[in-house]
């Protein structure tokens, strides 16, 4: 039986106790859990991979949980671990996971052999590079079972954190890696939001879009999304109104009808309107 270390980042999500009860539920036991918490986004997955591979002889196998992360079934941990020894010399295997916020599947829970290694210093936004491997890495397609689910039980503030960190790696202009195929995916994403808000009407939706919304009326700069006074002080004058109100805020931008999504990406990116604040 494998051994794995599983490492959750934990920053005051509202999933993490549903997170450690369904890692409480594995049937698969050889494992380690531990947690990095109280640290900003770059240090704690800066951490987080230099703690796999300081580790990298003591465990066969180490899985990046997030907090806001919930394993659907008992046997999904079980099934990862078979699903990636299927594949041969398999460094970095990937699942889909399935997203509450934009019920959609996302690239998301990752697994790793003791082989991999990461480059150092990590860039300060885009803070999941894939690893440096001597095998191969597989991503199983968003056809594939979601063996877990994300942010399954969010808070208003972890919406709008998840909407400021989405939005900034979208429109940033201090944002120099990803390139524009990673800017039109968290366009994407954050488009799919938005067609669940206004289904929905739910609330915690409409924070991640205002979240999502500051950052790009603010393009100028990053920001470290969990750290950040402004958004704090931002998002504490805007927790509690309701669905009229974001639905107004945020429609001029992201409302516009009968346009095909990438379409509209690309318009709205040379436009001045994707360009000026506000």
């Amino acid at each position: 039986m494998k051994k794995v270390l599983i490492v959750t980042l934990h920053s005051g999500e509202e999933d993490f106790p549903h997170c450690l009860t369904s890692l409480e539920g594995q049937t698969h036991r050889d494992f380690e859990h531990r947690v990095i918490s109280g640290l900003g986004n770059l240090e704690a997955h800066t951490a987080l991979y230099a703690m796999i591979q300081r580790e990298a002889a003591a465990f066969d196998a180490f899985l990046k949980l997030d907090a806001d992360m919930v394993f659907r079934t008992k046997e999904g941990l079980a099934r990862m671990l078979r699903e990636m020894a299927a594949v041969e010399r398999c460094d970095h295997a990937t699942w889909p996971v399935l997203d509450f916020l934009s019920e959609t599947k996302l690239r998301g829970v990752h697994m790793f052999s003791p082989r991999a290694t990461w480059p150092h210093p990590l860039h300060a936004v885009f803070v999941d590079p894939d690893p440096v491997i001597q095998g191969c890495r597989r991503e199983f397609p968003a056809t594939a079972e979601s063996h877990v689910m994300h942010a399954a039980f969010p808070s208003r503030l972890q919406a709008f954190q998840f909407g400021v960190h989405r939005g900034t790696k979208c429109f940033s202009s201090e944002v120099k890696g990803g390139g524009q195929v990673m800017r039109y995916f968290q366009f994407k994403l954050l488009a799919a939001v938005w067609e669940m808000f206004v289904r929905t009407k739910d609330g915690t939706r409409g924070m991640a879009m205002m979240g999502a919304e500051w950052a790009r009326r603010r393009r100028g700069r990053a920001v470290e999304y969990r750290a950040d006074e402004e958004a704090r002080t931002y998002f504490e004058s805007i927790r509690e109104i309701g669905f009229q109100e974001a639905y107004e805020f945020c429609r001029p931008y992201w409302g516009a009808r009968r346009v095909p999504e990438r379409l509209k990406y690309w318009l709205l990116a040379k436009s001045d309107k994707f360009t000026r604040r506000g």
